[in-house]
């Protein structure tokens, strides 16, 4: 094999170093590529999550509204001490996250059992005849794709739901009307969708003496697992 002068010798190192060089700001262009989809896919979700729990609210509310005469006006039930309270997931420091919205009537949130036992119950309402709904299906959780939500229960009424992902959300502020709760959230079940702003731990007119933000004791978590509807 005839041996490459010097300057030729040159030329071949200087092209392999340009091609190394050249693969290496492929690669890196491709993993920032890829980092980049991943972010705004993880975006869509977030705006997907937000949409979906904000429907469940809103048939939590209207699950409540439609509540029986014999529910209405009820003002010596308050949800507080002494309550069995599940499901509420741990915000920074393991105090409770406080559930976002705002009740459809003076007061009229202080009584859990005019709220679902199952969200199966959102579905199909069977206290009127008839089919009534307030909830079109049990919607998958697009942070997880599953069908399974975690509950915050009050006395065994469903009073809020949550995604039961750990992730970290990238939406850190800036959010709108029932939802501004979330700001700072280390997770996504710290966004918790439901029309209870005065949860018990939380409510500004507790009946137990406890400042507002003062957390219950015994809490935990709660999922419920429901096949995805047509």
């Amino acid at each position: 094999m005839k041996a490459c002068d010097v300057r030729s010798c040159r030329q071949r190192g200087f092209t392999y170093i340009w091609v190394l060089l050249m693969v290496a700001l492929m690669g890196v262009g491709m993993t920032v590529a890829a980092d980049v989809q991943t972010t705004l896919s993880q975006r869509d979700r977030e705006k997907e999550l937000l949409a979906i729990g904000r429907q469940y609210r809103s048939a939590l509310a209207s699950y409540y509204a439609a509540r029986p005469p014999t529910l209405k006006g009820v003002s010596d039930f308050v949800a507080g001490a002494g309550q069995p309270v599940s499901g509420l997931p741990p915000a920074a420091g393991g105090a409770p996250t406080p559930i976002s919205g705002s009740p459809p009537a003076a007061g009229s949130l202080s009584d859990p059992r005019g709220y679902p036992g199952s969200l199966d119950e959102l579905l199909r309402d069977e206290r009127f005849p008839g089919i009534r709904r307030h909830l079109r299906k049990i919607f998958v959780d697009p942070m997880t794709g599953k069908a399974e939500w975690g509950l915050v229960q009050v006395a065994g009424r469903i009073v809020g739901v949550h995604s039961l992902s750990t992730a970290v959300p990238i939406k850190q502020a800036g959010f709108d009307g029932d939802d501004h709760s979330f700001a700072g959230a280390q997770s996504y079940a710290g966004w918790v969708f439901g029309p209870a702003s005065h949860m018990p731990g939380m409510q500004p007119d507790r009946r137990d003496g406890a400042p507002p933000g003062t957390p219950l004791p015994s809490l935990s978590t709660t999922s419920l697992a429901s096949p995805a509807r047509p």
